[in-house]
């Protein structure tokens, strides 16, 4: 991009769904709150999906924990874990990555490293 440019990234304009992929054919519902990690990826709660996505540096979406379109709480591995409607996301530099839980009204976390 050049300076001051603006270009969609991700996802497509008007809709809401859920599919993982490169970015041009990725689909969230109601992206929130983005950090990028050290090694330059880019991590997002994807709310109302009620999962954490990841944007790799080569562009490609994907779901790195929770299970999308279910809501709820359990603790587990990424395949298993719910979210009910997930809503922030923090880094630390030990590799763990913190999740504001909204709906279950707690803060959750995930070693990603």
């Amino acid at each position: 991009l050049k300076t001051g440019e603006h270009k969609l990234y991700a996802g497509m304009t008007n809709r809401s769904g859920y599919a993982d992929g490169p970015c041009e054919y990725a689909m969230f519902n109601e992206p929130r709150q983005m950090i990028v990690s050290a090694d330059n990826e880019l991590y997002l709660a994807d709310t109302n999906n009620h999962v954490i996505r990841k944007i790799s540096q080569d562009g490609i979406v994907s779901t790195v924990i929770g299970l999308a379109g279910q809501s709820g709480f359990m603790d587990g591995t990424p395949e298993e874990a719910l979210f009910d409607k997930p809503f922030g996301v923090a880094l630390d530099t030990d590799g763990t990555i913190y999740i504001g839980d909204s709906e279950n009204q707690c803060v959750r976390r995930l070693a990603i490293e």
